[in-house]
């Protein structure tokens, strides 16, 4: 292979990767909302670019997993304290709270 057919096999490649990233972005979410349902469960919902709308129902410690996700991608470290709050049934149940913090902060703290 001369360096000219290497040239072109190179523009193919990169064309070809130029489409896949194109078709890549019409399966991206384009709003995300968050909400309640039965049984203190939070519901995740996403509306991808077609319309098309996904929801997740949560469970608490799947919360606390995606805030904690959420932060780290950010650069962010997140505390949790529990909180006892009255749900809409009289019960009493533990809830984590966050409090963001940023690495530096941490560090200032220690």
């Amino acid at each position: 292979m001369n360096e000219q057919e290497f040239q072109i096999k190179m523009q193919e490649l990169d064309h070809q990767m130029s489409l896949e990233h194109r078709k890549s972005d019409f399966n991206r979410a384009r709003s995300i909302s968050v909400g309640t349902t039965f049984n203190n469960m939070t519901d995740l919902s996403i509306r991808s670019n077609d319309g098309i709308c996904y929801w997740v129902p949560m469970h608490a410690h799947e919360v606390v997993r995606l805030i904690d996700q959420l932060a780290l991608s950010i650069n962010c470290q997140v505390e949790f304290k529990e909180k006892l709050i009255s749900t809409p049934w009289n019960q009493k149940e533990v809830v984590k709270s966050n409090i963001h913090k940023t690495k530096k902060q941490l560090e200032e703290e220690k």
